[in-house]
């Protein structure tokens, strides 16, 4: 039986390991023998990766607060990911703290949009070229992040959204 001595995660030394924490695998060799499963083991320690987890909380709740929510898409995501991985994923906390990370990605997605719901807009070219009408409703993550409600037809997605 062949043993593993490296594990491909990201470059990131803490949180790559972390990615894998209580997960298992199963070795398979060319001939199609499958080894046991195996738990993923690491040295965690918990008392930094809560530490962390607080701290890039803090950070994230004080960016969005600051009115810098691209800023904060990051901290708020490691929080997420942290308390995932040590709390949970039914966890209260992380339950919470994703909601916050989601509020955050539209917030980010929000502060790169030109245009509001009820703005009239006239679109200059593609498929629906020469249409105009007001913006019904932000799709805050998808490409084309404005529907538009033209008099004359059904509403369309239109206008990429910002890098």
């Amino acid at each position: 039986m062949a043993t593993i001595s490296k594990f491909s995660t990201t470059d990131d030394p803490i949180e790559g390991p972390l990615s894998h924490r209580d997960y298992e695998y199963q070795v398979r060799n060319p001939e199609g023998r499958t080894s046991e499963w195996v738990r993923f083991t690491y040295p965690f320690d918990d008392v930094m990766l809560e530490k962390i987890r607080v701290e890039q909380l803090a950070l994230g709740r004080s960016l969005l607060a600051s009115g810098k929510p691209v800023e904060a898409v990051e901290p708020m995501r490691k929080a997420f990911v942290f308390s995932d991985r040590t709390l949970g994923l039914t966890h209260d906390e992380t339950l919470r703290i994703k909601a916050e990370w989601e509020h955050t990605l539209n917030e980010a997605a929000l502060a790169k949009l030109r245009f509001r719901v009820g703005d009239c807009l006239v679109v200059k070219d593609g498929p629906h070229a020469g249409k105009k009408g007001p913006v019904q409703r932000l799709l805050l993550r998808h490409l084309h992040a404005y529907l538009i409600q033209p008099a004359d037809g059904e509403p369309f997605s239109g206008l990429r959204r910002p890098s």
